[in-house]
């Protein structure tokens, strides 16, 4: 194809790349995103692209002016989606590899701890009210400190799981996870190994917690813990004895 040998050429035409950036063909626009020759005025052509490669493309090149990734993200969050040429709607997964590409960016990116902490296109994510977005961020290794303990929100299931085995969490807002009545046996196995000592006792003390788990804290190196995980376990043999004799009694 005459259009990639023009791409590939050393050095290309800016006018023929910028020709190309408007290809019919979604290969084309995505070959002349990645190309080394490209300027952040042709890739903010190719930002309002429709394609999910040429997209990520945009993103993913160092060229791009970071305005310009702002755009995309302002474009994204208003639409609260991304669509293709034919207006069908692109789904969860892709959105996910969408937000985890603007995240790496911005993170990536010169910006100081303090900045990024009240960085828009970061906290446009930790704001918003689909869980998978925040997710994203909750696994990223280099999420600012100030941000991270706000990307959880009421109601949301997987985030806890992921926040309780993290150092970054506050032990407020694992208090908060470990004090819930319903909080799930895999959460209170993730906190039985917490750094802090109340948060490991309240797991002893929690009635969802699994047995083998309370076993186990029965040898931690905090004494209270271990206490209350005997305790935890005497309670619930007693109590399984009282319905035996309480069956029995039945069946006399």
């Amino acid at each position: 194809d005459i259009r990639v040998e023009l791409i590939f050429r050393k050095p290309p035409l800016i006018s023929i790349l910028k020709k190309l950036a408007t290809d019919e063909n979604w290969a084309i626009r995505n070959e002349v995103s990645k190309s080394d020759y490209i300027t952040p005025e042709i890739l903010d052509i190719l930002s309002n692209d429709t394609d999910s490669d040429v997209i990520i493309s945009v993103i993913n090149n160092k060229k791009t002016d970071y305005k310009t990734i702002e755009k995309m993200s302002d474009k994204f969050f208003k639409q609260d989606a991304w669509y293709d040429d034919t207006g069908t709607e692109y789904d969860m997964g892709w959105n996910c590899k969408f937000i985890q590409t603007l995240v790496n960016r911005v993170i990536e990116s010169d910006f100081s701890e303090a900045e990024l902490a009240t960085n828009h296109i970061l906290m446009a994510i930790a704001n918003h009210k689909e869980e998978m977005y925040r997710l994203v961020m909750i696994k990223h290794p280099k999420t600012p400190t100030a941000i991270y303990n706000s990307l959880y929100k009421d109601g949301d299931q997987f985030t806890k799981v992921y926040m309780g085995d993290n150092h970054k969490t506050s032990e407020e807002l694992l208090t908060k996870f470990v004090q819930d009545p319903k909080a799930e046996p895999l959460l209170l196995m993730t906190l039985s190994s917490s750094e802090f000592e109340d948060i490991r006792e309240a797991v002893a003390n929690h009635p969802n917690t699994l047995e083998i788990i309370l076993k186990k804290m029965k040898f931690d190196n905090s004494k209270k813990v271990r206490k209350a995980a005997n305790q935890a376990i005497n309670i619930r043999e007693s109590s399984a004895q009282e319905k035996d004799v309480s069956s029995d009694l039945e069946n006399v």
